[in-house]
C-alpha cells in the first residue's frame, strides 16, 4: 500500500509536469505568436497524433499490464518489454514514413517537418516500462529536468509572431530527449534478450485492441481539433480551444494519474484472483475520482472569469464559455478513465473496452458533424461533453453485473453537496475581485478551504486517511530526528 501511495504521489508530479509545461508559458506564448499562430500549430499536432496513435497502438498498456504478472522475474519481464518494444519500433518506422509523405503535401510543411519530434519521442519512449515495474521516481526526475529546459527555451528563443516554428521544435524536441534519457535505467532491469525467442508480431492483435481505450481522450481532441479547422472559416476557433483544452487537461491529469498506478495492483489482484481486494481497490478509486474531479470541476468554473483575462491575454475572450463546459469533462472522463483503463483493460476484458470507445467515438464524430459547423470550438465542446457522458453510462452497463453501480453513484453525493457550496463561494467572492493572478490564487485558497472544511465536518473517509498519512509521516521524522540527536 507504501508502495501504491508513493507511486500515485510521483505519478501526479509526473502528470502535472506533462501540463505545467506549457501552462507556464501559456501567457507568454499567447501574447507572442497569436491566437491565429496557436490555431495552426493546434491543427497540426491533431494530425500528428493520429499518427502517433498507429505508431504506439496499445502496446504501452500490453506491456504495463504483462509486466504486473511477471515483473519478478528478470527473465520474463526481458522477454516482455523487448518483444512489445521492437513491435512498437516496427510501427513506428511505418508511421513515420507515412507521415513523411504527408508532410510533403502540405502548405506548412516546415511546421509538419518539426512535428516528426514528436513521432521519434513515441518510439523511444518507455515510460510503460517503468509504470508496470512501480518505479514511477524515475519518470518523474528526468520528465523535470526537461521540462524546466524547455520552458527556459521558450522564454529566451520565442520572441515574435514568426517564431512558431521555434516553438513547435522546442515542444517536440525536449520530448525527444526526455524519452530517450530513460534508457540509461534499462541495464538494472532488464538483459539482452534471445532475439531468436523475440516474436513481436504475435501481440500485434492485443495490441490494436488496446489502442482506442487507451487514447481515448487524445482522439476525441484531436477529432475536435481537426474538424475545427476544416469547418472554421480562420485559425483562431482552433486557438481558442486548444487554449481551453490545455487548461482542462492540467485538471484531468490529477484524475487520471491515479488510474496508471492502479492499473499494475489490479491486474496483480486479477491474476492472483483475489476479487474481495480488487472491488475494495476499484471502490476506492471511483471514490477517489469523485472527490478530487468534482471541486476541480466546479473550481475551474468559479475562477474562469477571474482568470481568463490576465492569464490568456487580449483577444482571448473566446476561451472562457469553453472552459465552462469542458470543466464537466474532467468528471466524466475521470469516471470512464477508472472503468475503462483501471478494470476492464487490467482485467483482460479489451476487448469490451475497444468496443464501448468506439461507440463513444462514433457519438462524438456524430455529434462534431452537427454541432461544429454552426458552433465550431463551443459545438466542439459540447459534443466531448454528451460523448463522455453518453459513455459513461455504456461502462456502467457492462460492470453492472460486478459492480453496484448504485454504489459508485452514491459515493458522490456528498462531493456533489461540498462542491456546489464552495462553488457558491467563490462565484459570490470573485464578484468582489478584479482579474488578476493574485485573486485568482485567493480564489482558489478559498474553494480549498471551503471544500475541505465541509468534508471534515462529513468526516470524509479518504480525507481523514489522507490527513492521518501525512501526521504519520511527520511523527516518524520527528522521532528520527529526536533519534539522530540522542
Amino acid at each position: 500500500m507504501k508502495s501504491l501511495k508513493r507511486n500515485y504521489i510521483y505519478n501526479l508530479i509526473y502528470q502535472i509536469v506533462l501540463v505545467i509545461a506549457p501552462l507556464v508559458t501559456t501567457p507568454y506564448v499567447s501574447r507572442v505568436l497569436g491566437a491565429s499562430n496557436i490555431g495552426i500549430y493546434s491543427y497540426a499536432e491533431s494530425i500528428l497524433t493520429y499518427y502517433k496513435m498507429f505508431a504506439a497502438l496499445g502496446i504501452g498498456l500490453y506491456g504495463q499490464r504483462e509486466l504486473s504478472y511477471v515483473r519478478d522475474e528478470k527473465t520474463k519481464r526481458t522477454h516482455v518489454f523487448w518483444e512489445a518494444k521492437t513491435l512498437e519500433f516496427i510501427t513506428s518506422i511505418i508511421a513515420l514514413l507515412v507521415y513523411l509523405c504527408f508532410s510533403a503535401t502540405q502548405k506548412e510543411y516546415s511546421l509538419y517537418l518539426v512535428l516528426v519530434f514528436g513521432l521519434l519521442a513515441g518510439m523511444f519512449d518507455i515510460a510503460w516500462f517503468f509504470y508496470g515495474m512501480e518505479e514511477v521516481g524515475k519518470i518523474v526526475g528526468r520528465n523535470l529536468v526537461f521540462k524546466v529546459i524547455g520552458i527556459l527555451y521558450i522564454f529566451i528563443f520565442v520572441k515574435t509572431k514568426n517564431d512558431l516554428l521555434i516553438y513547435a521544435f522546442g515542444n517536440m524536441f525536449f520530448m525527444f530527449i526526455s524519452n530517450l534519457s530513460l534508457w540509461i535505467f534499462l541495464p538494472k532491469y532488464i538483459s539482452f534478450p534471445v532475439w531468436k525467442e523475440i516474436k513481436p508480431l504475435r501481440n500485434l492483435k492485443v495490441s490494436i485492441a488496446l489502442l482506442l481505450p487507451t487514447a481515448t481522450t487524445q482522439l476525441f481532441a484531436a477529432i475536435d481539433k481537426t474538424m475545427i479547422g476544416r469547418f472554421a472559416k480562420d485559425s483562431y476557433e482552433n486557438g481558442y480551444y486548444e487554449q481551453a483544452i490545455k487548461v482542462e487537461r492540467l485538471a484531468l491529469m490529477v484524475v487520471t494519474s491515479v488510474a496508471v498506478v492502479l492499473i499494475p495492483r489490479i491486474g496483480y489482484y486479477f491474476s492472483n484472483k483475489n476479487k474481495e481486494m480488487l472491488e475494495k481497490y476499484m471502490y476506492k478509486g471511483y471514490r477517489f475520482v469523485w472527490m478530487i474531479s468534482i471541486p476541480l470541476c466546479l473550481g475551474l468554473i468559479g475562477i474562469t472569469k477571474n482568470m481568463v483575462p490576465w492569464f490568456f491575454g487580449d483577444g482571448y475572450e473566446p476561451v472562457g464559455p469553453l472552459l465552462y463546459v469542458l470543466s464537466f469533462l474532467i468528471i466524466f472522463m475521470g469516471i470512464n478513465c477508472i472503468s475503462g483503463s483501471q478494470y476492464l483493460i487490467p482485467t483482460k476484458r479489451e476487448n469490451k473496452c475497444t468496443v464501448i470507445v468506439w461507440s463513444g467515438s462514433i457519438i462524438n464524430l456524430s455529434l462534431n458533424i452537427l454541432l461544429i459547423p454552426r458552433l465550431y470550438a463551443m459545438g466542439a465542446s459540447l459534443a466531448s461533453l454528451l460523448a463522455e457522458i453518453i459513455t459513461m453510462f455504456i461502462y456502467f452497463y457492462v460492470i453492472k453485473d460486478e459492480l453496484s453501480i448504485s454504489k459508485i453513484l452514491l459515493s458522490s453525493v456528498k462531493y456533489w453537496f461540498a462542491g456546489v457550496v464552495m462553488l457558491g463561494a467563490v462565484l459570490v467572492a470573485s464578484t468582489k475581485l478584479v482579474a488578476s493572478a493574485l485573486n485568482t490564487l485567493i480564489l482558489i485558497i478559498l474553494g480549498m478551504l471551503v471544500y475541505g472544511i465541509i468534508l471534515l465536518l462529513f468526516r470524509d473517509e479518504m480525507v481523514i486517511e489522507s490527513i492521518d498519512l501525512v501526521l504519520n509521516r511527520f511523527k516518524i521524522k520527528y522521532k528520527n530526528r529526536k533519534k539522530d540527536k540522542g
